[in-house]
This record gives C-alpha cells, structure tokens and sequence, in this order.
C-alpha cells in the first residue's frame, strides 16, 4: 500500500494524472481488503514512458534549444500556443517550449514569464496556463495596435 501511495503522489506531481489516478483506485481497494492487480497501473506507466521516449526522440532529432541570441524577431504567438497545448497535455516539453519563449521574449514579460518559470519548477500546469494566459492576452493586444 506504501508503494502505491508514492507511486500516486510521485506521479500527480510529474503531472502522470492517469498514473496517479489507478494507482489511488488500487490503493482504495487495497484498503477495503479487495484483491488487486497491477496490471492496469503497468499499462498507465508504459503510457508515461512511451510519452518521455517520444519527448526524448523529438530533442534528439531536433538538437538541443535554439541559442537565445538566435531568437530574435521569432514570432512568439506560435511558441506561446505550443506552450499552451503542452501545459493541457501535462506533458514535460513544456519545460523546453518555456525555455524557446523566454529566450525569444527577451526582456519583455518578465514579471508573467517569472510567474510562469516558478509554476512550471512546481510542475503546477494549471497555474502555469493561467501565467501564460496573460502573456497571450498581452501579445493579442500588441498585435491588435500593430
């Protein structure tokens, strides 16, 4: 039962919601004295793995980040939107997609960008969207007035 409860935790905070959810389930039954299997947790954590595979293959093929100093006069809507759809997904890219738009903002956005930053060191991505919402809002003006 201790093994489960680390396993749901561990995994809530790594943002593997499905993960957390069976293994709380398991540890539910556990506690009223039902048999269990693992088997659906093990399946829910193959998911987990072969998400941070692809993740890795997609950094492999594509490189490391794109240098700061290359940046300059990128677009930063895109980035923001694919931020936003890694933050929906809880998936992990968000941490490198975060890194592309910081670098690409520059000086701009400190303040929601360091709101942001401290969300995602948390692996807090509900509170990180409402952060990169207002970033988005802000640009959506800006390109409003152009």
């Amino acid at each position: 039962m201790d093994v489960l409860h680390t396993v749901k935790g561990s995994s809530a905070t790594l943002g593997a919601r499905r993960v957390a959810e069976i293994a709380a389930a398991l540890e539910s039954r556990l506690r009223k004295g039902e048999a269990i299997t693992v088997d659906e947790l093990a399946e829910a954590t193959a998911e987990v793995r072969a998400s941070i595979d692809a993740f890795l293959e997609e950094e492999r093929r594509t490189g490391p980040p794109t240098r700061p100093d290359a940046l300059e006069n990128v677009p930063l809507l895109p980035i923001t939107k694919r931020l936003g759809e890694h933050l929906r997904s809880n998936n992990l890219g968000a941490m490198t997609c975060f890194e592309e738009l910081k670098a690409a903002s520059g000086a701009r956005f400190h303040e929601p960008l360091s709101k942001l930053e401290q969300s995602l060191d948390r692996l807090d991505f509900d509170a990180a969207r409402v952060h990169l919402e207002s970033i988005e809002t802000e640009l959506g003006s800006e390109e409003a007035a152009s």
